[in-house]
């Protein structure tokens, strides 16, 4: 089962980002903050749980980290870096391979 972040702008733009690229990086972090082997345990424990992948998402990374790999970027003159950290609304979502 694939898992997506999705988010949704004030502006009705709604994005689909994929949840393995936040586990990701939350276990990198961990791992290197505290010198541990730990990421597959990290990355495992994050991508089971909704609420730190949001948590992770909206406090420790920006927009800029993940529009790349977002789809559906019509990317335009809205300022979505600013409404990124006031935590716009977003839930997690799985879907069926």
């Amino acid at each position: 089962m694939e898992k997506y972040l999705i988010i949704k702008f004030n502006n009705g733009a709604k994005f689909q980002i994929d949840a393995n690229l936040i586990a990701h990086n939350r276990a990198y972090w961990y791992a290197n903050s505290y010198d541990t082997d730990k990421y597959e345990e990290i990355y495992s424990l994050t991508l089971n749980s909704d609420e730190d992948l949001l948590d992770w998402a909206h406090s420790h990374m920006e927009w800029k980290n993940v529009q790349d790999h977002a789809t559906q970027l019509p990317l335009s003159e809205h300022r979505y870096e600013h409404e990124w950290r006031s935590e716009p609304t977003s839930w997690i979502e799985e879907k069926e391979k």
